[in-house]
């Protein structure tokens, strides 16, 4: 009978643990969700100050961030912080309004002290009166440091799908290649007004129009470019030609 007794008494004990353990683990889900929407919630209003606080602040903190030329790592805080302080400025300067994450389909796994997670990323935002939506793929990671949870490496990437934005710049630039310029300077263009945030719709149309030596506005178009991704090295390669171009034609004037 004491045998039995011990028997239930031992189930008990680790049936409770369990419960104990699973409950744990649900608290500390709520903890890391709280962050990963709070990062999100920051970036939406501009606050700099709340983005930062957010982040593991150390020399191996990462972002991963996929741009027109390429993906460009930020590796070490220094870099991570200039990283956020630039788009969060990007943002407040070119006008977006009304700008929304919504985080979905999440997947987490927690191991210790530390955690990841994969969602969508789905941007909602106003740019001059119209509506836009982005929707890309998130790969963060947190550590539990001082009790509290941190984000250590946030990694963003681009569906892998055909988008309206692309058949439209590969339409320019079949007309561009055939030398009807004046036709893909006016495909680019809507590509421009209808996805404003992209690098890539500007260095196009400055393309075409550096073709048709409208300079001055081939110049501009690369430098929005430039101010959206900044790793398009060939804008700024173009811009100089652009420059050196302009200043021949002054001196034969």
């Amino acid at each position: 009978m004491k045998r039995y007794i011990f028997s239930f008494t031992a189930f008990i004990l680790i049936v409770g643990a369990s419960c104990e353990k699973k409950v744990e683990i649900e608290k500390e889900k709520e903890a890391i969700l709280k962050v990963l929407h709070e990062e999100a919630n920051a970036y939406e209003v501009g606050d700099l100050k709340r983005e930062l606080a957010v982040q593991l602040q150390d020399s191996i903190t990462v972002r991963l961030q996929y741009g027109f030329s390429g993906y460009k790592i930020y590796a070490g805080w220094d870099s991570v912080k200039k990283h956020y302080e630039d788009i969060i400025n990007d943002v407040s300067i070119y006008g977006v309004k009304n700008f929304i994450h919504l985080k979905e389909n999440i997947i987490m796994k927690i191991v210790g002290n530390s955690a990841w997670l994969t969602c969508d990323n789905i941007a909602k935002f106003d740019f001059h009166g119209k509506s836009y939506k982005d929707d890309i793929i998130q790969i963060t990671f947190f550590e539990k440091v001082n009790n509290e949870w941190k984000i250590s490496f946030n990694a963003f990437f681009p569906k892998p799908e055909t988008h309206m934005e692309d058949q439209i710049d590969a339409l320019g630039h079949v007309l561009l290649s055939n030398g009807q310029i004046k036709d893909a300077i006016t495909i680019f263009k809507v590509n421009v007004d209808e996805y404003p945030l992209s690098s890539n719709v500007y260095n196009s149309y400055a393309e075409a129009l550096m073709k048709e030596d409208q300079n001055g506005l081939a110049i501009e178009n690369y430098r929005r470019s430039i101010e959206l991704d900044s790793m398009n090295y060939n804008a700024k390669e173009q811009i100089k030609i652009l420059e050196s171009r302009i200043r021949t034609k002054q001196k034969n004037k």
